[in-house]
């Protein structure tokens, strides 16, 4: 699996849990038991201003699905 996240390093994702939440974010670092997701947050017009990013570090015994999303 992690041969595979790394190709899509940088690449907008949704990946599923086993639990059946999912998550949209972009692949930022890829290991060899997890990788690092930055989550995708959408600009409303009140809501320009720069913000941190979120980052979230999943295991891949976690992840159920990985799928390649257009922006």
């Amino acid at each position: 699996m992690a041969f595979r996240l790394r190709q899509l390093l940088g690449c907008n994702v949704k990946v599923t849990f086993d639990e059946g939440q999912a998550i949209r974010g972009r692949i930022a670092f890829v290991g060899t038991e997890f990788v690092e997701i930055m989550a995708l947050e959408k600009r409303t017009k009140e809501n320009n201003c720069p913000r941190r990013k979120k980052f979230f570090i999943i295991q891949f015994d976690k992840i159920k699905m990985v799928e390649m999303i257009e922006k």
